[in-house]
């Protein structure tokens, strides 16, 4: 006895149909003895159920049955979802062809006679069974090949000489916006390209055909819905199986590819907020210039242009204000090259005649071509300033900007591109000290350029040595002529320069973005005077200081502050934070959250030169400030011109409506001091008191100014 195979989890299985029970209990034996799992029906309905209850691999029906017989379940399963997979072989009693013709038409895959020996039928099914995993073997082919062709957006098209498809893939269907293959031809092809593009596809695809050469092409294609796509197309020749020659292409949509290259082509050589050139782009069309009148000796300039002051418009009025000037300066820009210039230059053409770009930030180049003489480069560059100073309206208010140009020559100064750029941008870094100034290059310049260098070099040094101290300059109270806080104003001790005042280092500072490790500095050096002067001098003297706009957003101020006074056993109360309001406008959420943060602690804060910025009295209002310092330019006036005392006068009154206290800074003669005494100032400081001085210097200067007013007393 045959003992029967017992299936395997992923045994195939078989559905058994046939009225004949004693049929149907052989052929079940006989297959389930080979390891497959059976399951049976009597009839065609019974059938479908099962198939609609479980996978079925193969089906083994009799043709002839009540109900519904087997060329007719052959037919239902065919329209089932996934009823092609099905094998089916068809049992027959009957000898004629016209059954087998009528089960072959019904979808069957195979017949064979009841009479059939069951180890034959055993092999019949494993033959059909072979036969079904192979298709679906060749079917997750095909979806894996259409996936990736889907996924790298490329498909396969086959097509005769004379442009009829031989075969296409999907995807090319999509590409081309047509399911119909019938339709899809060369010619097709042709008829929906670009028409600009046609010549340039026809031409290529003659010249390949004539050599049976390999192609290569690419072109725009306009779909049926008026889509425009970029086509690439690849291929070879080769003969059939009859020998006949076909044309074996892919076929890419590479339109998204030519977007994102002509996304980094802007973004290499163009400003994405200007949309000018930029700094590279400038450089790559001076070099092919010079390169092109290198035997002329033709005169070109390039201006290298910066807006003064721009960091006060981004710090009081934020970004978003900043970024629309930038935008309308470059407008400013290009209708400079618009304008005529035929009077400065030999160039007919304007655009020819002047080249625009951004280069960073606040700053832009200007390439100027076929100069008539030296002279017309500062004369292009006062054009360029006028043009510049005209009102500028951003939100609701009008600004007016001014800017200052370095000059460098070609041949003058240099024939290379790069040099000449430099050389533009070191005259600019000398008429930047000046404001709307403009500035030739010279030797002289360049060795200037190297100083500054040096200087930033040194400046890492002295941080890192720590040779930046403070100096102190006492305010006074104006109510009792007492002395109850200082000033600290930081001072670089150089090593061979000796005593170096900030207006020399600070902004260096903050473009090398040192500016917040040298702010920490001072932070901890105020705090350990404060500390020391709260126990020596009064409890409540204060220690003024100073910080950076930017240091907001470098450091954590708070932090910081926090573990200067921990570290140095000084109280917040002693210390007291002077801000510009640049600082304060320049992201008013987070600076108005650290401000209250640290007056919650008992520190005070101070507007420091106020104004001399954009902040509106209703900002001043909601502002977590306590001291407003009245800037020296005001305080000069004072007695000098009636709107000057009138201007410092106000300053008082709306600081006393406010409820905020008052500080005259740079005071120097006594009809300002009394003028301040007499409209009820708070304090005051200057060189009519006393110049910034060390901190041994001042406690011997504060025992001093007590003394003197024993004496008077």
């Amino acid at each position: 006895m045959i003992e029967p195979l017992i299936p395997a989890a992923n045994s195939k299985v078989i559905l058994i149909v046939d009225d004949d029970s004693t049929m149907r209990g052989m052929t079940q034996l006989a297959l389930h003895q080979s390891g497959f799992i059976v399951v049976t029906a009597s009839d065609g309905s019974e059938a479908l159920e099962k198939v609609a209850q479980q996978k079925i691999d193969c089906i083994v029906t009799d043709i002839v049955m009540p109900k519904m017989n087997g060329i007719e379940l052959c037919s239902m399963i065919r329209v089932l979802p996934g009823g092609n997979r099905i094998q089916i072989l068809i049992m027959t009693g009957l000898d004629d062809l016209e059954s087998i013709q009528k089960a072959c038409a019904a979808g069957a895959n195979d017949f064979a006679s009841k009479g059939f020996h069951p180890s034959l039928l055993v092999e019949r099914v494993r033959y059909l069974l072979r036969n079904q995993d192979l298709q679906d073997t060749l079917h997750q082919s095909e979806q894996r090949l259409n996936y990736a062709e889907r996924l790298a957006s490329v498909g396969h098209w086959e097509r005769t000489i004379n442009g009829t498809t031989q075969a296409i893939s999907p995807t090319v269907c999509k590409f081309l916006d047509n399911k119909n293959i019938s339709e899809i031809t060369w010619d097709y092809l042709c008829d929906h390209t670009h028409p600009d593009d046609v010549p340039y596809l026809k031409a290529n695809m003659e010249h390949a055909i004539k050599n049976f050469s390999n192609f290569q092409l690419e072109h725009r294609y306009i779909s049926n819905k008026g889509a425009l796509r970029i086509l690439r197309h690849q291929g070879e020749f080769n003969r059939d199986a009859n020998g006949n020659w076909i044309i074996y292409s892919t076929v890419q949509d590479v339109t998204e590819n030519r977007v994102q290259e002509e996304r980094i082509r802007f973004l290499a050589f163009k400003d994405p907020l200007t949309e000018l050139p930029n700094r590279a782009a400038a450089i790559r069309d001076l070099a092919r210039l010079l390169d092109y009148h290198k035997d002329d000796n033709s005169l070109v300039a390039v201006l290298a242009i910066c807006l003064d002051d721009f960091n006060r418009i981004t710090g009081s009025l934020g970004q978003d204000a900043s970024d629309t000037v930038l935008k309308a300066v470059s407008d400013i820009l290009r209708k400079q090259i618009r304008d005529p210039l035929q009077d400065l230059t030999n160039n007919d053409d304007p655009k020819e005649a002047l080249l625009i770009a951004h280069s960073e930030g606040e700053k832009f180049i200007c390439i100027v071509n076929h100069l008539k003489f030296t002279e017309a480069a500062s004369a292009i560059a006062k054009r360029i300033q006028r043009a510049i100073s005209a009102p500028i309206k951003v939100a609701d208010m009008e600004l007016q900007l001014t800017a200052s140009i370095g000059i460098s020559l070609c041949p003058n100064d240099t024939q290379d591109a790069h040099q000449l750029l430099d050389n533009a941008f070191t005259a600019l870094l000398h008429a930047c000290d000046h404001k709307n100034a403009c500035q030739l290059f010279s030797d002289d310049l360049n060795h200037a350029a190297r100083q500054r260098l040096s200087l930033e070099v040194e400046l890492v040094r002295a941080m890192e040595n720590q040779e930046f101290e403070l100096f102190y300059q006492p305010r006074l109270n104006l109510s009792d002529n007492s002395i109850r806080g200082a000033e600290a104003l930081v001072r670089w001790r150089h090593p061979q320069r000796g005593i170096i005042g900030p207006s020399e280092f600070i902004l260096l500072l903050e473009e090398m973005g040192l500016i917040g490790k040298v702010g920490n500095q001072v932070i901890n050096m105020a705090a350990q005077q404060a500390a020391l002067w709260q126990r020596t001098i009064d409890p409540d003297f204060r220690v003024s200081f100073n910080v950076s706009p930017l240091q907001f957003g470098l450091v954590d101020l708070v932090t910081e502050i926090d573990a200067a006074v921990k570290r140095t056993g000084a109280q917040h109360t002693n210390l007291e934070m002077e801000v510009t309001e640049s600082a304060l406008m320049s992201d008013p959420e987070q600076v108005i959250s650290i401000l209250r943060a640290l007056r919650n602690r008992g520190l005070r804060i101070a507007m420091d030169d106020f104004g001399t910025g954009f902040s509106s009295l209703g900002m001043l209002r909601d502002m977590p400030v306590d001291i407003l310092k009245i800037d020296r330019s005001f305080v000069k006036d004072i007695g000098v011109t009636a709107t000057g005392s009138a201007m410092v006068n106000a300053i008082l009154v709306m600081a006393r409506a406010l409820n905020l206290k008052c500080v005259a800074e740079g005071v120097e003669m006594d009809t300002q001091l009394h003028f301040l005494t007499h409209n009820h100032c708070n304090e005051a400081q200057g060189y009519l008191l006393a110049k910034p001085m060390t901190a041994q210097h001042l406690e011997h200067w504060i025992k001093q100014w007590r003394q003197e007013k024993i004496n008077a007393a």
